[in-house]
């Protein structure tokens, strides 16, 4: 326990070289990729749910139109007695 605590709290020593620079920038890009992929599914989550939401408008728009068409057509019904 006390050997991981030690290990766990020393500071991380970086390496220089060019093998060792481009492991640190693939690592940048990894983390990078990782962030536009997560960005990217908050969108994809934002997009579904806005179209979702624009599905309810048009079936309520759509129950309206009909409701409407039903009102027009008892009104000329009433009007031609």
């Amino acid at each position: 326990a006390l050997l991981n605590t030690l290990l766990l709290s020393r500071e991380p020593v970086t390496p220089w070289g060019l093998p060792q620079i481009e492991e640190r920038a693939l690592e940048t890009l990894q983390q990078e990729w990782r962030l536009y992929q997560a960005r990217l599914a908050d969108t994809r989550a934002q997009l579904n749910s806005a179209l979702a939401k624009l599905r309810q408008m048009e079936q309520k728009f759509q129950r309206l139109d009909s409701w409407l068409k039903g009102m027009e057509t008892k009104a000329q019904i009433r009007t031609h007695r």
